[in-house]
């Protein structure tokens, strides 16, 4: 391709990232991980330095917790009523909704826009009862082996412009996402649960939908064919965070259905008995022992395979094994156990995926599925991903575009090894790139683990050794998790991210992503990503410096 084709803007904006990634490391100020870890840190914004330098106390920390507050760090924007996946949206895929990411923002919605969170569950709900995804229910309630042959409900959706309503990306591979799915039951059946008391009627959007969803997820058995939250490869033998999510809905199934009053139980037991009919299903929600008995089963995979997150997978550390760590399901009955278990976990997540800037998704794994070997690490946001640079031969490429647009929207078929081996060409592990959410989950994960060894485990030689790993494990995560807060360069302006347009302070960015260096090409540093800020991390990092702050007391 001649340069010829490239236009003067794209062409600068590839040169401003790659002036960028000579001087953005340079600019800012590495910190040392302390006693128990040996991963130093880079701080992207000076304004919190000061803050992550000293021992934090109740009093430090409410200030640089309020600080951020004001600047932002924790602000969502919403349209048509369901939260935006990130404020400056640097790729067309990330304007889609994902009720994953609705549902790791809900805690903060339901503090800081309580008056959103009812109707943002309700329209999500609602994409749910669509027609289209009501076929797809109908496919596989009559037949669940269907759910393997890419034929289940959507995980992902537009919205349209005019109405707000949701529907199916078609372009968009359904995957076998479950955790998506089980993360929107449970809210939908906690706030049902809030009903209880009330003599009001329940809004038919949820209970339909906690119906439907319930039997759906319950069908394809302890332990179904899933991608887990990266949406690429479907690993046949299940992952260890899906069927925690599947546990906690069904729970809060249950509890919903213990807690309605006898008009609206009655209500919900109709919806059921309907679809029973019509798919020759066994009812649910009167027969809580069948959930019961599911969560007990499952329960008991994930504490044999708890330190395999995709299991028959060779090699593949997870970053979804930090979810896992920080859920609140048990791994074991005895607490001090139970915290050992997590500190393994997060210990095997440390050594193999945690960077300077923040955590690989996963690292490089080997995979047999369909007839053919899958060996790659994640292609997603790798190395110049954002810039008109190839990155084998450093050369800038009029065509680059187009096949960053072909991958955001028409996508391989990822469950085949030739499609997945396609997009990780020219990828590196080294260059991949370095997420926040991670951090937050790793955070939130080491402070319930101080607050279980403090209010369950009497005191011991034992016990004291355990608290003090993790309140150091507290401590460095959530200065890691202010540490990747977008900030300005040492004169006061502003940095490029990674697609050479400005970045925004006082943000979460998505990752920090590799670009090739303009004075010397063949290296390459990180700088901010291009997809700021990630409000599922926003609301994490939320979530896990509230928590921090009963650490501190």
């Amino acid at each position: 391709m001649s340069a010829s084709k490239i236009s003067k803007c794209d062409y600068q904006k590839t040169i401003n990232a790659m002036k960028e990634a000579d001087t953005y490391e340079n600019c800012r100020t590495v910190l040392n991980g302390g006693v128990f870890f040996d991963s130093p840190y880079i701080v992207n914004n000076s304004e919190i330095l000061p803050f992550l330098k000293q021992k934090p106390n109740r009093r430090l920390f409410q200030e640089l917790f309020a600080l951020a507050d004001s600047k932002g760090v924790f602000d969502l924007e919403f349209c048509h009523g369901i939260p935006c996946v990130t404020l400056a949206a640097g790729a067309r895929h990330m304007t889609r909704k994902w009720p994953r990411d609705n549902a790791g923002m809900a805690e903060l919605i339901k503090h800081k826009y309580p008056d959103k969170y009812e109707n943002c569950l309700i329209k999500t709900a609602e994409a749910y009862l669509s027609r289209t995804e009501m076929q797809a229910f109908g496919r596989v309630l009559n037949c669940p082996a269907d759910f393997k042959k890419n034929l289940g409900i959507a995980h992902v959706f537009w919205q349209r412009s005019n109405t707000g309503k949701l529907y199916r990306d078609k372009k968009w591979f359904v995957h076998q996402r479950i955790e998506s799915h089980a993360e929107l039951l449970r809210l939908c059946a906690e706030l049902l649960k809030e009903y209880a008391g009330q003599s009001v009627p329940l809004p038919q959007t949820l209970y339909k939908s906690v119906i439907y969803l319930t039997h759906y997820l319950y069908c394809l058995g302890i332990s179904p064919q899933t991608c887990g939250p990266w949406e690429e490869i479907p690993f046949p033998k299940g992952s260890n965070w899906d069927c925690a999510c599947i546990i906690a809905a069904f729970e809060s199934v249950q509890k919903m259905a213990a807690a309605l009053s006898d008009a609206n139980y009655n209500l919900v037991v109709r919806e059921e008995d309907r679809l029973c009919r019509k798919f020759r299903r066994t009812p649910l929600i009167r027969r809580p022992d069948k959930l019961r008995s599911y969560c007990q089963k499952s329960l008991a995979v994930i504490r044999r395979h708890y330190l395999d997150e995709f299991r028959g997978c060779t090699n593949r550390v997870d970053a979804a094994s930090v979810m896992l760590a920080a859920a609140y399901l048990p791994l074991d009955d005895i607490p001090a156990e139970d915290v050992k278990k997590r500190l393994e976990l997060l210990k095997l997540f440390e050594k193999n995926l945690l960077g300077r800037f923040g955590a690989r998704r996963y690292s490089q794994f080997r995979l047999k599925i369909d007839s053919g070997q899958i060996d790659s690490c994640d292609s997603y946001l790798q190395l110049n991903y954002n810039i008109l640079v190839d990155n084998r031969d450093f050369l800038i490429k009029a065509d680059k575009k187009d096949w960053i647009r072909r991958q955001e929207n028409e996508d391989n078929d990822a469950s085949t090894a030739r499609g997945f081996n396609e997009r990780r060409q020219a990828c590196d592990e080294k260059s991949s790139a370095q997420w926040g959410l991670p951090l937050s989950y790793a955070a939130i994960a080491y402070c319930k683990m101080v607050l279980k060894l403090q209010s369950v485990c009497p005191s011991s030689v034992e016990r004291d050794k355990l608290l003090a790993v993790c309140r150091q494990g507290a401590e460095y995560f959530i200065k890691r998790c202010y540490a990747a807060i977008s900030g300005r360069n040492a004169d006061g302006t502003i940095p490029f991210k990674a697609n050479g347009e400005p970045s925004l302070p006082w943000k979460k960015p998505e990752a920090y992503q590799a670009v090739s260096k303009f004075g010397s090409p063949q290296e390459w540093a990180f700088i901010p990503g291009v997809n700021s800020h990630l409000g599922w991390d926003a609301a994490k990092c939320w979530e896990a410096s509230r928590l921090y702050l009963q650490t501190l007391a």
